[in-house]
């Protein structure tokens, strides 16, 4: 029961660190967007939102250094999908 436990905590733990990586990708985009447009609220707050989800990842990846593995893919997964559709913006 504990090792169904542990296991199913390890589950969460990696699709969060997905997530959460996916998301500050997101992030980046539309920061650097952000930057190019001389936007500077929008920018500082997407700044202080992707330091804050890395910051998080920082603490999942010491616990364990597998988690690494969804935090590359949801970077990857993010950064794609965000500038492929926000390539058809206005």
């Amino acid at each position: 029961m504990l090792n169904a436990l542990t296991n199913a905590n390890h589950l969460v733990v990696f699709l969060t660190v997905f997530v959460a990586t996916f998301m500050s990708d997101v992030l980046y985009v539309w920061y650097t967007w952000a930057v190019t447009e001389r936007k500077s609220l929008q920018a500082a707050i997407s700044s202080m939102l992707i330091h804050l989800i890395i910051a998080c990842n920082v603490c999942a990846f010491v616990t364990n250094v597998l988690y690494i593995i969804p935090a590359v893919v949801g970077a990857g997964v993010g950064t794609w999908l965000t500038v492929k559709l926000g390539s058809k913006r206005p």
